[in-house]
């Protein structure tokens, strides 16, 4: 039997969590078990075979939420192969994904023990009108900066389907190994411990 997939997400509007369905519904063509979940409900990483994280980006910056989940499971993170896609560009130019690449790099850069096997960066969807705090407080404030800019969806469900099928090829060699349980609380600063000292003596 398979050990499962975790799906987690982070989202405002919930295009990410549109996306992270998809992709959960791909994996399970596969025939790979997938658990699909915002991950502020993620309690534990004990089960799971690999880890799909999901997360808008918003004026260069991951939400909050991505951050706390890296943080918060640290040392399972490091004994799990992990994908990331990212949700930015709206205008569908090559610049603003190269933009984006680098601006979700800079960001994940700050947690540098999770180290993902790729950070896919996809299309998003711009509605002035759905803006997430702070930045609705823009549109209020500012709301000529938003008058006749069109809403935009440039999500491409085919790249979505084709990143999530070959991911799933990734996963199935993984997913019938035993799993390696998270350390416990009093385990961490040991376990910490080896897993810098096997990086910085490779």
């Amino acid at each position: 039997m398979l050990a499962p997939v975790l799906v987690a997400y982070s989202t405002r509007t919930g295009s990410t969590r549109e996306v992270a369905e998809a992709v959960a519904k791909d994996l399970r063509l596969a025939r790979l078990q997938v658990d699909l979940a915002p991950m502020r409900a993620v309690k534990t990483l004990d089960q799971y075979s690999a880890i799909i994280l999901g997360t808008p980006i918003y004026v260069g910056e991951l939400p909050k939420e991505i951050h706390q989940f890296i943080s918060r499971f640290r040392i399972p993170l490091t004994r799990r192969l992990s994908w990331v896609f990212v949700l930015g560009p709206v205008l569908g130019n090559p610049d603003e994904f190269g933009l984006a690449a680098v601006q979700a790099g800079t960001e994940l850069a700050r947690s540098p023990w999770f180290r993902p096997v790729e950070v896919k960066i996809l299309g998003g969807r711009f509605d002035a009108q759905l803006l997430p705090f702070p930045f609705n407080l823009v549109r209020l404030l500012v709301p000529s900066q938003f008058k006749g800019v069109p809403s935009t969806d440039f999500r491409d469900w085919d790249d979505i389907h084709a990143w999530a099928t070959t991911v799933s090829w990734r996963i199935k060699p993984i997913a019938s190994q035993p799993v390696e349980p998270q350390f416990a609380p009093e385990e961490i600063l040991i376990g910490e411990s080896a897993f810098l000292t096997s990086h910085e003596n490779p």
